[in-house]
């Protein structure tokens, strides 16, 4: 099975992960995208990708030039969605682009729409997001397939757009465990203090940050964070500069997912699963990659409880739910936190089957089979399970 893969941003480790996971469930790969790296992306994992060029993060109006540039000239594309048996467009730029090139290529191989994230010009409540609504739903009405990670997104969003009729499969931002390595899965660390949070992955919230400055200051030592990762540019110019001065906060930079997510784990009691970049929006439907990170090697997940994430650990009974304001919660739950609880909610993440927190490749083969086996759309939303 051949799957032509439109990437919003080839840059992004996220679109690596997806493109083992289509390749353990037996897929041949072609990848096209854009990049937010200055520098050009050689190779994913032996794959060399098609580079339609660089956008900026929170530019919209450069990345809507990029798009518009991309679309007057996608005959040269063609080639791509050459005998290919399904297309896949990661965000809806993606999509616009992959359905424009199946169209002038005369195709009628399925096209999915994979968003995992809802931009905040999504589903802003004004005129713009209005068009760009109903844009997506025209796009969408051409589409066989809608993948997305929590039923948050279909719930609060996609289930409120009119007319909005796709095939849902949640695919959970879940590990990749492709070995069925005999991994740490939830190991109990030495009780503390001190306590150590982890704060892993895409690092995009100015609000989060400053809450986790404070809770250290006033922990004076008994609370630490360790953060890895990719600073959003367009929220941090200099992430180090910003915890300079709190010798409580360190910064390990990037990292590689899965290869170096045991080492990072391991250094966590807790992980930060908070999230205020988009709040009341975005922030409160997604479920993370960092929630079923932590899960998987033992760190317990720290979560607002209004939350999808707060909502998918409490239904069940894991992790440590916080109520706003947050920073109140904190302290007063790390005040009272004794090494004998911290241990019974360890516990509780290490008696959870490993299947909560990472695909298998019977998963990944059931994704892409479901991928290159979709029609076009011609009912209600409904939801697939994956």
């Amino acid at each position: 099975m051949k799957i032509a893969y439109f990437a919003h941003d080839l840059s992004d480790p996220a679109i690596r992960r997806r493109i083992r996971m289509f390749t353990a469930g037996g897929a041949e790969i072609v990848l096209i995208g854009f990049r937010r790296s200055a520098e050009r992306v050689e190779d994913i994992d032996g794959i060399r990708p098609i580079d339609l060029g660089r956008t900026i993060d929170a530019k919209l109006g450069q990345r809507a030039l990029r798009l518009a540039q991309t679309l007057v000239a996608a005959r040269r594309l063609l080639p791509v969605v050459a005998n290919a048996d399904a297309i896949v467009a990661r965000n809806l730029e993606m999509l616009a682009v992959a359905l424009r090139v199946r169209t002038l290529a005369g195709s009628d191989c399925p096209v999915t729409y994979e968003c995992l994230d809802i931009h905040r010009l999504q589903s802003a409540k004004n005129v713009p997001g209005s068009v760009i609504r109903r844009l997506e739903g025209s796009l969408a009405r051409r589409a066989s397939l809608l993948i997305t990670s929590s039923p948050a997104f279909i719930r609060e969003y996609f289930a409120t757009l009119p007319d909005f009729r796709l095939p849902v499969a949640i695919v959970e931002n879940k590990v990749l465990d492709l070995m069925q390595q005999n991994l740490p899965t939830a190991a109990i660390r030495p009780a503390g203090p001190p306590w150590t949070i982890g704060w892993y992955g895409g690092i995009r919230c100015s609000k989060s940050l400053e809450i986790l400055k404070k809770l250290t200051e006033r922990g004076k030592g008994m609370i630490k964070v360790v953060a890895a990762g990719r600073p959003a540019p367009a929220v941090f110019s200099d992430f180090n500069e910003l915890i300079a001065n709190n010798p409580h906060i360190s910064f390990l930079g990037a990292y590689r997912n899965p290869e170096d997510l045991n080492r990072l784990y391991e250094k966590a009691h807790f992980s930060w699963a908070i999230d205020y970049f988009q709040e009341g929006d975005n922030s409160n439907w997604l479920l993370p990659n960092r929630l079923y990170e932590s899960g998987l090697y033992g760190a317990v997940p720290l979560a607002l409880r209004h939350t999808e994430t707060g909502r998918w650990l409490q239904d069940r009974n894991l992790g440590v739910l916080l109520d706003e304001p947050v920073d109140r919660s904190l302290e007063r739950f790390f005040s009272t936190l004794s090494a004998k609880a911290y241990e019974a909610k360890a516990a509780a993440i290490a008696a959870t089957a490993r299947s909560i927190w990472a695909h298998d490749v019977a998963e990944c083969q059931s994704i892409v089979k479901k991928i290159c086996s979709s029609s076009n759309a011609d009912s209600a939303l409904e939801k697939i399970d994956a």
